[in-house]
């Protein structure tokens, strides 16, 4: 007897999703407003982000809901000013980061990864990029990717010295893609930014490094980027309820927008 066709052999291998975050400091609560959209209807399999990206990466690879980021935004901590120090050296940076670590230490303590994470760092001086995954990542490595150089301090993970893993490219697609995603949804903070010493910058490390993505022609991209810029570089900076309040509104705004893209892309 011969079976139907659809009941031969193993069931087909469901592709790969992922969700990747973008860095860009304050900015990062609109990627929150993209999120409380998204979890209402999917979970993906992998979440990759650099920078803030990592930090709202972190809390929704381990569970955590659109309100549940939503609250920890708005959470009056974040109001902290920033204490500026004279660093002691080049590694250091002219913020002092207790304050950031504090947050980061108790966001690493608070989620436990449920699905496949991915945390971009750039290792100093070499500009190559690392991707650090799942139970690999401490909050060092969340506050590593974080780290701006001469603002920010770097980190020395396993003998190598890491900073800001949005540096050479805001978005770690690479990193989504290393991991095995065919289908994936980015949320880029700093998507058509008319900032020509950061655009100047970026361009000038990926061509000292060669760097480039190629996305397979067989994989599925949503892209959720905020148009126009959601604010002024020193925007990115300082933590403000309003600002909060108006960047997690027009994430929603442009989840829905795009929300029948990302149904069809499954």
């Amino acid at each position: 007897m011969t079976l139907p066709a659809n009941t031969l052999g193993d069931a087909p291998r469901r592709p790969k999703t992922a969700l990747v975050l973008s860095g860009g400091g304050m900015f990062g609560a609109y990627q929150a407003g993209v999120w409380s959209v998204l979890a209402e209807f999917w979970q993906p399999d992998i979440v990759v982000g650099a920078s803030v990206g990592s930090l709202n990466g972190w809390a929704i690879a381990g569970g955590a809901t659109g309100d549940d980021l939503h609250q920890s935004w708005l959470d009056p901590r974040r109001a902290e000013r920033h204490r500026y120090r004279f660093p002691r050296s080049i590694y250091e940076g002219f913020i002092d980061p207790s304050s950031l670590e504090k947050w980061i230490q108790e966001l690493h303590a608070q989620w436990t990864p449920r699905c496949e994470v991915g945390v971009a760092l750039t290792e100093m001086w070499t500009f190559r990029l690392q991707l650090v995954q799942n139970s690999e990542v401490t909050w060092q490595h969340l506050a590593a990717s974080c780290g701006v150089p001469l603002f920010l301090p770097s980190y020395v993970l396993q003998g190598r010295r890491y900073v800001d893993g949005g540096l050479v490219t805001a978005l770690p697609l690479w990193g989504a893609l290393a991991m095995g995603a065919e289908r994936i949804v980015s949320v880029n903070l700093l998507a058509g930014r008319a900032n020509p010493l950061m655009s100047a910058s970026a361009q000038a490390l990926r061509w000292m490094t060669g760097f480039k993505v190629q996305v397979p022609s067989d994989a599925h991209l949503v892209q959720i980027n905020p148009r126009p810029a959601l604010g002024k570089p020193q925007e990115m900076i300082f933590w403000r309820q309003d600002r909060v309040e108006q960047w997690f509104e027009r994430g929603r705004h442009d989840a829905m927008a795009k929300k029948h893209f990302v149904c069809d892309m499954f």
